[in-house]
Parts: C-alpha cells; structure tokens; sequence
C-alpha cells in the first residue's frame, strides 16, 4: 500500500494536500522505524514527495519521528535508499526547523 501511495504521489502532485488533511503523513513518517528496506527506501521517498507541498512540508517539520530516522538511512543505508532519504531530507531543509534540526544532528555532512 505505500508502495502505491508514493507512486500516486509522485504522480499527482495534488494529492499532497489532501494526504496532509487526512491526517496521513504521521502514519507515513512512522514507517521510517520498519525493519524492512523497502517499507524505508518508499516511506522516505514517499516524505520527499510530500515535502514539495507547503503544508505538508509544515506538518512534517512539526513530527519528531522524522529527521533522525531519515539522517540514520542517509548515514547507514547505502544505494537508493540512501539516496532517497538524502532528497527527503534536502527537502525537508526549506523548513528552517528542519533545517536547524538537520544541523542540530550533524545531517549536513551527508
């Protein structure tokens, strides 16, 4: 299902929103504990895409599950994993609080 979610995302830029006021991008951004590299490798590319979108992007830098979990995978995980937890979290950097939080955790050596 989040392999479909994140496609649709990618896909359909409009659907930011309308995930952000369900109330989905929690559930999302919780995935980024999953002990599975595929559940991790499309939650973080599922949060990049999210991220383009304003007020997703704000509701993101509002969760504390979120930059530590990606700065792990970006530091940890190799390939595109990594690399998808790197686009997610140069996105979530527009956000001055993500962004000092991205600092805070020594996530500008990725």
């Amino acid at each position: 299902a989040l392999k479909v979610l994140t496609v649709l995302v990618q896909a359909e830029a409009s659907l930011a929103p309308k995930l952000c006021e369900r109330g989905a991008i929690p559930l999302v951004s919780s995935l980024l504990k999953h002990s599975s590299n595929h559940v991790l490798g499309n939650a973080a590319l599922c949060i990049g895409e999210l991220a383009k979108d304003e007020r997703s992007l704000a509701v993101l830098a509002a969760l504390p599950q979120v930059i530590e979990p990606l700065l792990a995978i970006a530091h940890h995980k190799k390939g595109q994993l990594q690399r998808n937890a790197a686009i997610a979290l140069a996105r979530l950097a527009k956000n001055p609080h993500c962004l000092q939080r991205i600092r805070d955790n020594h996530g500008m050596q990725i």
